[in-house]
């Protein structure tokens, strides 16, 4: 997490020779939240690039001492948000069988971590919010503080809905 905040600081000082490390570890946590939310792997790959460079150009706003992995994926929800609000098409959840597929196919290319891929198959079971609780869970590893200051929810609502999500998804994978 140190060497997260340190490239972030030195990025902000204009030091862009740490962005690869950066890149290397945040992209992926990047990608699968703005897929989840947008559910279209174009969109996706777009909001992560423009993520990227909302970061270099911002990096002088992160605020020393909290979690760069949240920063970051704040600025990808909010992206991601930002682009359904100008297709006007707010998304709730995986009610489309065909947008799943296109996720499931996707994450089969990008990664070859099986675990992944039996979350993500139990994920279109879940609610928008416990979507994007879960991913940002086990797949960025954010703390559940972390996440609530990123949703602007109660922290106990935040480890409620993540345990009841976890516990759908168990049952489901019985």
């Amino acid at each position: 997490m140190k060497k997260l905040e340190q490239s972030i600081l030195k990025i902000a000082n204009g030091d862009y020779e740490c962005f690869k490390f950066l890149y290397d570890e945040l992209n992926e946590a990047v990608y699968t939240l703005s897929y989840i939310i947008l559910k279209d792997r174009y969109l996706a790959e777009d909001v992560s690039q423009e993520v990227f460079c909302k970061v270099m150009a911002n990096a002088a706003s992160y605020k020393k001492g909290t979690s760069p992995k949240a920063w970051v994926l704040q600025i990808a929800r909010n992206a991601s948000i930002d682009i359904l609000r100008k297709k006007k098409e707010i998304v709730t959840s995986f009610d489309s069988e065909s947008g799943y597929e296109n996720i499931i196919s996707d994450i089969k290319q990008k990664t070859d971590f099986e675990n992944k891929l039996i979350v993500f198959e139990a994920l279109k079971q879940l609610d928008f919010e416990q979507q994007q609780i879960v991913v940002m869970h086990v797949i960025a590893g954010l703390k559940f503080k972390e996440i609530s200051n990123i949703l602007e929810r109660p922290m106990g609502t935040v480890t409620w809905k993540y345990r009841t999500a976890i516990k759908n998804m168990y049952d489901l994978l019985k």
